[in-house]
């Protein structure tokens, strides 16, 4: 009779046809029935885990952490877990992740993961701030289980628990700090070679409260909002160069470069890029009605948010300094200039 069962007639590739359109449970099941499936559901069904994974868990240290640990080395290209990549000197070279992850095992060690966190919440003590081992191993889980206390907090937030609600925030609050501290620590090791930007948008994470994490898809959007409003005002600095100056700027810029790799000039004169910027930077040089230009909050100057870097993009007020860290990080990607900010007693001044 097992000569004839399906799984010894029908090709593995046919079965695993058939199997995408399980789901985790279902395919969990079917795997428990017998060695054949057993083998093709952990060893051939890789990229239908993967999909469930990243259906169930959108968010996650493996698919938006910028930083390197022990596991995982990240790359704007992609991400590859590899223990050994981390002295690898091509990390931005293009991986298959599918082929180097074990979506099986990862998906169970993420639903271990779920079922262990409404436990260690309700245990925690969180007027205990020393030897809290509970908080110690929430925060080390981090990102990874961000879903799942947004989760607890949307299914407990009508029931008379405010208690628990506090303690998912309060939790959401310390994932949110430690990953920016991982993040500034690793900026900090990484020295000239970071962009400065990069350690503005750290600190806007960090300031990231429990109600901005719940309205946001992950802890990462501050990085993808702050790059992309950086990217386009340099297209538009690009194209009004371009246009005016009739200089075609064949070799574009890599804003990822290392410091070492960038130009130290640009196809544009730097005045004409400088007097570019002023349609960002100076109200009323241009009429141009759809452009917000930049200026400091001279009514509310202590504000916190004046720092934060998404912040100061989205209502174009900030401090000195933050409107110099944009200033500096539009023209890098516009022309591939790197300017230095320098303080002064009283004043910042870019040169």
């Amino acid at each position: 009779m097992a000569d004839k069962s399906i799984s010894n007639s029908v090709p593995n590739e046919v079965l695993v046809l058939i199997l995408k359109y399980l789901d985790a449970v279902s395919l969990t099941r079917t795997r428990s029935t017998c060695r054949v499936y057993r083998d093709i559901i952990t060893s051939s069904c890789n990229d239908i885990w993967k999909s469930l994974h990243d259906e169930k868990w959108p968010n996650g240290k493996r698919t938006h952490s910028r930083l390197r640990n022990e596991n995982t080395t990240w790359s704007r290209i992609g991400w590859m877990v590899n223990s050994t990549a981390e002295n690898s000197s091509d990390e931005g070279s293009s991986t298959d992740v599918a082929t180097e992850v074990n979506w099986h095992r990862e998906f169970m060690k993420r639903a271990r993961l779920d079922a262990s966190v409404f436990r260690r919440i309700m245990s925690l003590d969180t007027n205990r701030s020393t030897e809290n081992t509970i908080w110690f191993s929430l925060m080390q889980d981090g990102e990874d289980i961000i879903d799942k206390i947004k989760s607890i907090l949307l299914e407990h937030c009508q029931t008379p628990n405010p208690e628990l609600c506090r303690t998912c925030e309060m939790v959401l609050n310390g994932i949110a700090r430690c990953t920016a501290y991982q993040e500034w620590r690793y900026l900090n090791e990484m020295g000239r070679e970071a962009n400065i930007e990069d350690g503005a948008i750290a600190i806007a994470k960090f300031y990231q409260n429990h109600e901005k994490i719940m309205s946001s898809n992950n802890l990462h959007d501050i990085d993808r909002y702050t790059t992309e409003m950086l990217g386009n005002m340099a297209k538009i600095i690009q194209t009004r160069l371009e246009e005016r100056l009739g200089i075609e700027n064949a070799d574009k810029p890599n804003p990822w470069s290392t410091k070492n790799e960038r130009k130290t000039s640009s196809s544009y004169p730097l005045m004409e890029v400088i007097e570019e910027m002023k349609l960002f930077f100076e109200t009323g040089y241009y009429n141009d009605i759809s452009i917000n230009p930049f200026r400091g909050n001279e009514s509310d100057y202590y504000n916190h948010n004046n720092s934060l870097i998404d912040c100061v993009l989205q209502t174009s007020t900030g401090i000195p300094i933050t409107l110099a860290v944009i200033y500096t990080a539009v023209v890098r990607r516009a022309c591939g200039i790197e300017l230095d900010i320098i303080g002064l007693p009283g004043h910042i001044v870019v040169g």
